[in-house]
């Protein structure tokens, strides 16, 4: 009788198993026909970054940030504190101080291009880590010399080299975001430049008024402006450590064929963004974006990069790129001259205000002509009467406030950026900078020029900045680093010819070197309104 029983409660269990196995076989077949679904509808670019989420990678790659953004501010900032100081040393004229001004602008217009086809064709990563390297042993150099000529080689190799890996890492910065965030990460990046001019100029007040002079193994003769140089070679040598741990631009990985690689790196970010296991990443496929195939090895040779370049430079000249690309090349042209003329005079500037004060008492107060008539003074000096007022701590406080203005303005615009929308806010800002810049002419005394220009460079700052990111999102990935580097070097080849004419204005008077920079604004102001919106836009 027992063994009656336990023989059907063994068929139930059997029964039950059967039952059991049946309905998990139904589940497998169900899940495995939803991932075959998935499967046949593979995601675009945008939709796989939306699905990683913003989180802990997002933050870490915008802090990675930081020595890039000190890395491009010291390159083409740096020497602006140094020339008030080391005009003797080196025996300046304000055509020198010009001269010496443009030379890593100048490299970077010489590199524009070839660096542009080099980041869409190697990849960013690459191009950032050694490029930044390289950077930084021209910066080490730069801080070695003691003649102009040897300064301005070295300025000019820095400013070539540094192109690429700047342009690259604003590139690989936006492609790691969605429309959603894009433009705000973009304007932190603003504020880390912005950051960087602060602590610019702090450093110079540390180490520029101390009296170091000495000739290391009687070699050169070394002071303390070439120390302050050795320090502004580190931002770039460190920014190629840290890019070194970062993953490539999945968006550049589509572009070339290779979405398995792309996904992988996904699946990394939605991992450390979410917490979550990198299978449970709801996109499978991705778009095919080229038919190039994977596994084919391509022939990257310094010569095809630059013929393939060339080639694929073409599409601009056809429309709607070609008129989207003269006008943004024309307005970064005046937009970022005016900016950087400022900028990189600006510490001359502060300086012509303190000896002014020195030498006709602190207690008469100069106006914005008297100012510059001292900045003239300079220009032509015999060496064994050239001295250096080296009680300047309002040259670095100025500038330092310059810079924290700038930083706050750059932090109000993430808020109104949403509120107003990129080409508005970047049109009344740019009136309203070439407004401030202009009445500079009026000030009548060191504290006004301080204000209006402070108010200038930070709102013109946050709209070059704007327009920078316009750029991004008016061309495909194919072109967009391409575009970016256009746009760049047009802003520079404007800032080369500005320290031309700028030194010949200054020598004529007082009006037409601060109307020159802020009629300028105004043209660009007008050529905003030309733009087309790209509000939400998605990368394509």
């Amino acid at each position: 009788m027992d063994f009656l029983v336990t023989k059907d409660d063994d068929a139930n269990f059997i029964r039950d198993h059967e039952k059991q196995k049946i309905e998990i076989e139904e589940r497998l077949l169900h899940s495995k026909h939803e991932i075959e679904k998935e499967d046949t509808e593979p995601a675009t670019f945008e939709d796989a970054i939306k699905a990683t989420g913003f989180g802990k990678f997002n933050v870490i790659l915008t802090l990675a940030m930081i020595f890039p953004s000190m890395a491009e501010i010291f390159e083409v900032v740096s020497l602006s504190y140094v020339l008030p100081i080391a005009h003797c040393d080196l025996n300046l004229t304000l055509n020198d101080k010009g001269m010496l001004n443009a030379m890593s602008f100048a490299g970077m217009v010489t590199s524009a291009l070839f660096w542009g086809r080099v980041c869409d064709t190697l990849g960013r990563k690459n191009v950032i880590v050694y490029g930044y390297i390289c950077n930084g042993f021209l910066a080490v150099i730069v801080s070695l010399t003691t003649n102009i000529t040897a300064l301005s080689i070295a300025k000019f190799l820095g400013g070539l080299i540094i192109n690429g890996p700047y342009s690259a890492s604003v590139s690989h910065l936006s492609e790691f975001h969605s429309s959603k965030y894009r433009a705000r990460v973009q304007i932190v990046r603003g504020i880390m430049l912005s950051s960087s001019n602060i602590i610019l100029p702090l450093m110079a007040w540390g180490i520029l008024p101390r009296k170091i002079d000495f000739s290391p193994f009687g070699i050169i003769d070394y002071h303390s402006w070439n120390i302050y140089l050795m320090i502004c070679a580190l931002p770039p040598i460190i920014s190629g450590i840290i890019y070194f741990f970062m993953p490539e631009s999945p968006k550049f990985l589509m572009t070339i064929g290779k979405n398995k690689h792309a996904l992988e790196i996904f699946r990394k970010v939605y991992k450390i963004n979410t917490g979550k296991p990198d299978h449970t990443f709801p996109i499978k496929r991705l778009v095919r974006e080229t038919y190039c195939d994977e596994e084919k090895n391509i022939d990257r040779t310094s010569v095809n990069v630059i013929r393939e370049g060339l080639n694929q430079m073409k599409p601009f000249l056809n429309s709607p790129h070609i008129s989207r690309i003269i006008i943004i090349c024309t307005n970064a042209f005046l937009l970022t001259m005016s900016m950087n003329l400022v900028k990189l005079w600006l510490p001359q500037i502060f300086q012509a205000s303190s000896d002014y004060e020195l030498n006709h008492g602190s207690n008469e107060s100069s106006d914005v002509c008297s100012i510059l008539r001292e900045l003239r003074t300079t220009n032509v000096t015999k060496v064994e009467d050239c001295k250096v007022n080296l009680d300047n701590t309002s040259v670095y406080v100025n500038s330092m406030i310059v810079g924290i203005v700038r930083v706050g303005m750059f932090s109000l615009a993430g808020t109104l950026v949403n509120l107003l929308g990129k080409k508005t806010l970047t049109l009344i800002l740019s009136f309203a900078s070439g407004s401030f810049c202009s009445a500079v002419y009026f000030s009548p005394n060191p504290l006004a020029v301080l204000i209006l220009y402070a108010l200038h460079l930070s709102l013109g700052c946050v709209s070059d900045n704007l327009l920078t990111t316009t750029t991004l999102e008016l061309f495909p990935t194919t072109l967009r680093t391409s575009a970016l580097c256009l746009h760049l070097m047009f802003g520079r080849i404007g800032t080369v010819v500005g320290n031309v004419i700028l030194p010949q204005l200054l020598l004529i008077g007082c009006a037409p070197p601060i109307f020159f920079l802020g009629s300028i604004v105004f043209v660009s102001a007008i050529l905003t309104t030309l733009y087309p919106s790209t509000e939400n836009k998605p990368l394509i």
